[in-house]
């Protein structure tokens, strides 16, 4: 049984993925039509990722940037809606590996609990198997006791 889900589990994921590439383009289409997305959402990421990514490029050639400008309303909206979708497809991404992870976590945890279970039911059929020897030890001993006692008293002739 598990190791037929194995494989359903990594078609289920693959799936998944594939499934947010046009829930992505969807994300993307509506945050372009909504003016709230549009500027409270879409924008201020794309302007701030242009900002970082202008400083970086002109601290990485050894001059300085005082004042960037910003990207016009047109880029800016492409480029968040970019970011936006490419989020959203890493925040499956990143969700699908994390259940994969966990599942793998509580599968080897369950192996190794079963493991540790056969581990204690030997433990306690070795202790077992000592009292058992101890016993017929102590009953040997008796026996032999009781034969070395027999065999040195006289015989009757009868």
């Amino acid at each position: 049984m598990v190791a037929g889900a194995f494989p359903l589990v990594k078609l289920g994921s693959l799936l998944i993925k594939q499934f947010s590439k046009p829930v992505s383009r969807r994300i993307k289409t509506t945050a372009l039509s909504s003016s709230f997305f549009r500027y409270y959402v879409v924008m201020p990421p794309a302007q701030f990722y242009h900002w970082a990514e202008i400083r970086l490029r002109m601290w990485t050639l050894g001059m300085k940037a005082d004042k960037v400008k910003p990207l016009n309303a047109d880029m800016a909206l492409e480029l968040g809606a970019e970011m936006l979708g490419e989020a959203f497809v890493i925040l499956v991404g990143v969700g699908t590996l994390s259940y994969e992870y966990y599942r793998s976590v509580k599968n080897e945890q369950a192996k190794e609990n079963k493991q540790n279970d056969n581990i204690l039911d030997l433990e306690k059929a070795v202790i077992d198997l000592q009292n058992t020897v101890q016993l017929h030890s102590e009953v040997i001993k008796q026996l032999s006791a009781i034969l070395i006692k027999e065999s040195t008293k006289p015989k009757r002739k009868g």
